[in-house]
This record gives structure tokens, sequence and C-alpha cells, in this order.
């Protein structure tokens, strides 16, 4: 018998013994005060008892598949908040440690330490920072000093002599 199969068994068993517990509690015959079975005589709240005792196993899966159901959901929901939370330590773990020491015993990261760049990789560094600086026309402080302004133009009516000129007629 297949898992899918016996599945099925067990769901339609569920459901019988349900049933069975619903009628023997409900509709049974007042009149009739013993059962026997198996050759043992049980009253119909005993025999009640024993469906619930068989009932059991056959209802802990599906009660066990709700259970982890409900506690994904729970999970997913606190997820932000935790990742939140261990965020928020490690970022202020440092103030509390001593300098250099070791977060990943707090569970945090260590620092990635920089790796040194080849003579290679500094050489195509240094073009292409120069590639930049000359497209957005980025210059050093000592470069900006250098650039001197035109002087500005002389207003119409004045004499660039020095003697003032009359109102014109």
């Amino acid at each position: 018998m297949n898992d899918k199969s016996m599945e099925k068994e067990a769901s339609t068993l569920i459901q019988q013994i349900g049933q069975a517990i619903d009628g023997l509690t409900n509709d049974w015959p007042a009149a009739q005060q013993a059962i026997v079975y198996q050759q043992t005589t049980y009253t119909p709240a005993q025999f009640v008892t024993k469906l619930k005792a068989a009932l059991a196993p056959l209802q802990a899966v599906p009660d066990a598949r709700s259970g982890l159901k409900t506690a994904i959901a729970n999970r997913l929901t606190a997820l932000p908040d935790v990742i939140a939370l261990l965020a928020g330590f490690n970022a202020i773990l440092p103030q509390y440690l001593p300098a250099g020491a070791d977060v990943t015993t707090f569970g945090g990261k260590a620092k990635k330490v920089r790796k040194p760049q080849t003579a290679e990789e500094k050489t195509a560094s240094n073009v292409q920072r120069a590639a930049t600086r000359a497209a957005r026309h980025i210059m050093g402080k000592n470069q900006r000093k250098a650039i001197k302004a035109p002087a500005p133009p002389a207003r119409p009516g004045t004499d660039t002599s020095g003697a003032e000129r009359g109102p014109p007629r």
C-alpha cells in the first residue's frame, strides 16, 4: 500500500470513527446498555472511549500538519522583527566591546579584510580614476585655485581713461 492510499484510508477511517462516536453519543438507544465486542462487554461510554483511543494515532498526523503550517506562518511573520533585532544588536555591539574584539562570538560577522591590490590592479585603478575625473571635470583644490577669472567687461558710458564724460547730447 503506497502513502497516498494509506492517507486516503486513514482519512476515511477518521471520518467513520467520528461518525461512530457521534452516533453512540447522540443516537444510541437508551434501552441498549451493553455492547459486546470481541467477547468483552462495554457500555456505550466505554466504547466511545475505546473509539477515541483508536482515533488518536490517526488524528495525530493531520493535527501535526496543521501545527506545522501554523508554526511556519508564525515564523514568517516574526522573521522581519528578528532580523531587525539582530541587525540592531550587531550595530551597537562594537560600542560595548574593546577595540578590535571578536564579534563572531556574539553571532556577528567579522569585518572583511580588504585584499591588497596588485601592481596591475593599481595601474588599472589609476587609469580609470583619471578618466572619471576628466569626464566629470573634477579638479583638485590647487587646480581650482590656479584658475583666474577674466576681468569684467567695461560698462557702457564710462571712459576707460578715467575721465568722466558728460551726458550724451
